[in-house]
């Protein structure tokens, strides 16, 4: 649902007004300005007009967020707060229209023009809703599949198990144990890891082939968790030491590979 709270700033009704009498413009202006222009649908394919990158809807919608628009919002912590967010912004649109705007927006003949103009209209509604906070996870940018569960689950143990100075089996099993399900796991990890991290001090290794293991793995299987694939792993996280760890993802990421190509 739109949120109660409002902002101070306010906005034009068109967007020839975006920078004109306002130095920070509001989420709506920004978000109407970056669609005016660089939208384009999923469906449409449209080459770049005047070398302007085009971005569909959602790609506009996380770099005003503040967001790598290539990323899933998994790559930042308390993701929740973000995937809330977005809903919340597909929910007005789609309350305005009458039909569920993520449809509606990725419609072949839907124009920038008219997308600019809905968002320009819910100029209230959405200045209502407050942007969360925005911080990247720890470690991110060091593993494979920035933005997928498993890069978020292979750096949240690393950071646990430096910050709580405990092996990356024990944090992770820890976190299997208290969770259900891969977010809840991600979410628990996160938890444990604290929010103060400095990178330079916790060692990547064991969630780099993580994260590599996990890829090849779920490529490979008809199971789509990360749970599943530590279930795989067949090992004791309790007492399972960092450097056999890494021997078994290596084998088991060298198998999945194997698998792939004999398919």
């Amino acid at each position: 649902m739109c949120g109660d709270r409002r902002l101070s700033a306010t906005s034009p009704d068109s967007l020839e007004g975006v920078n004109s009498n306002v130095d920070h413009p509001s989420f709506s202006q920004e978000l109407a300005q970056l669609v005016s222009l660089s939208f384009v649908s999923v469906a449409s394919n449209q080459e770049p007009r005047n070398e302007q990158r085009k971005m569909t809807f959602h790609q506009c919608l996380r770099t005003v967020m503040g967001t790598n628009p290539e990323w899933s919002l998994l790559a930042y912590r308390k993701g929740d707060s973000l995937f809330e967010f977005a809903a919340a912004v597909y929910q007005c649109i789609s309350v305005h229209l009458g039909v569920n705007s993520e449809h509606w927006l990725v419609r072949s003949d839907r124009t920038a023009d008219e997308v600019a103009h809905v968002v320009q209209v819910l100029r209230e509604p959405l200045d209502a809703l407050e942007i969360p906070s925005v911080q990247v996870r720890p470690g991110i940018r060091r593993v494979q599949g920035p933005g997928k569960p498993r890069a978020a689950v292979a750096v949240e143990a690393a950071v646990a198990a430096s910050q709580r100075r405990t092996s990356y089996g024990m944090a992770l099993g820890e976190g299997l144990v208290a969770s259900s399900c891969d977010r809840g796991l991600i979410a628990w990890l996160e938890k444990s890891a604290n929010a103060a991290v400095d990178e330079k001090r916790v060692d990547w290794t064991v969630a780099k082939a993580f994260s590599l293991a996990a890829g090849a793995w779920l490529r490979s299987s008809e199971e789509t968790t990360v749970r599943a694939f530590c279930s795989a792993l067949e090992v004791d996280f309790s007492s399972i030491t960092n450097d056999h760890l890494l021997i078994r993802l290596d084998e088991v990421r060298r198998l999945s590979d194997a698998r792939l190509r004999s398919s």
